[in-house]
């Protein structure tokens, strides 16, 4: 049960255990809310003569400019046009609390068009909204449009520990790793591959060209392990591979029937636990979660450093000069196949403890205490 003015949080990214201590300590009964994206009912249909309608004069308008206005009306959602009066009786349905003392999220904002409504309405009540960092490439990519998204549309951005001049920065913790502690290399473990899934089709350009190029990579990285080596892989598939035309699965067993694959359906955390290394194809949120944990790991992708922006530069230069991130698949199997046999002291370096802490103590910073941690950041944004 709650109370018209307990704080909303929905899709926090903590653990659960977190998410529920964190609400005792604002001191109300912790709640689980789902959210509310689905539609009650039947879908409306497109009223094409409604959109047509409203299509503006296009004649004073060329280029780009006039493309967007031509769509606009096309592409807009049916929630918020058709069904738009079927969105805000949903939102009135809702049992959330009515005026809470502020909402937090870290998913919520992007797919949930209910929450988004509700939401919006909350705002204009002047109820404050916070956001947080879910995952990879806030701070640290040229072109982040989440990023860009939840700074302009919330009150507060939390982050997982860096701030970039702007006000509504508010630096707290990696927050799906919270409450976990550094652990030791597993000296005879295995050797994890983590892949990323094909493109959705949704780019300007080729996107499948450049996952052929990136695929290509990978068996490339494979091929120049030694064999003794290679025994000990697992090529762990993104789980949303599944959903996508690729067929992943099958180019691998086509390319390397030997190979062990994980078709991402174990927890990835079960097999970091039983990897003496970790290998990152792609700049991730893996990379965070694991140099954050202090967990053996090792880089590389294409295109180098061109998508960091220049804030982030000398913090990824310094994984790179220490050899966490290597300049190709080819580098990176022959830095693999010289720290194979005593990763453990390779890791507990100078070099690598160094450039990791400098990392991690701007872009995945940790803590002993999450939920109270967050509690005082959500109260100091709240003040």
């Amino acid at each position: 049960m709650c109370r018209k003015h307990d704080a909303f949080i929905i899709n926090s990214g903590l653990p659960a255990a977190e998410h529920i201590k964190l609400q005792l300590l604002l001191g109300q009964v912790p709640q689980i809310w789902s959210g509310g994206a689905s539609w009650a009912g039947k879908v409306p249909s497109t009223d094409d003569l409604l959109r047509k309608r409203l299509t503006p004069d296009l004649s004073g308008n060329c280029g780009f400019d006039q493309c967007v206005r031509a769509l606009l009306f096309d592409l807009l959602p049916i929630c918020y046009l058709e069904g738009y009066q079927k969105l805000q009786d949903q939102v009135r349905q809702l049992p959330w609390p009515s005026a809470p003392r502020f909402i937090f999220t870290v998913d919520s904002f992007d797919t949930d068009e209910v929450f988004k409504a509700w939401t919006g309405l909350r705002m204009e009540e002047g109820i404050p909204y916070y956001t947080g960092q879910h995952g990879n490439n806030y701070g640290t990519h040229r072109y982040s449009y989440s990023e860009t998204e939840c700074v302009a549309t919330s009150d507060k951005f939390l982050t997982w520990g860096w701030t970039d001049g702007n006000a509504k920065h508010l630096p707290a913790f990696v927050l799906t790793t919270c409450g976990k502690m550094e652990r030791k290399a597993n000296s005879a473990g295995g050797l994890l591959l983590i892949e990323l899934h094909a493109p959705g089709g949704g780019g300007i350009w080729d996107e499948y060209e450049e996952f052929q190029l990136y695929q290509e990579d990978q068996h490339s990285f494979v091929d120049k392990l030694p064999n003794d080596i290679q025994r000990y892989l697992t090529v762990r598939l993104h789980g949303a591979h599944k959903k996508l035309p690729w067929c992943d699965e099958q180019r691998w067993r086509d390319r390397n029937p030997e190979i062990e694959l994980d078709d991402g359906s174990r927890p990835i955390g079960k097999l970091i636990e039983s990897s003496r290394l970790v290998v990152h194809s792609y700049d991730s949120t893996g990379i965070l979660e694991t140099l954050s944990q202090n967990i053996p790991t090792l880089c590389f992708w294409q295109g180098g450093l061109s998508h960091v922006r220049e804030s982030a530069r000398s913090y990824y230069e310094a994984l790179q000069r220490a050899g966490i991130i290597q300049s190709s698949a080819e580098s990176a199997a022959r830095k693999i196949e010289e720290i194979w046999n005593d990763i453990p002291s390779w890791w507990a370096s100078k070099e690598i403890q160094s450039a990791r802490r400098k990392f991690c103590g701007r872009y995945a910073v940790t803590t002993r205490t999450p939920a109270k941690s967050l509690k005082r950041i959500l109260q100091e944004a709240s003040n």
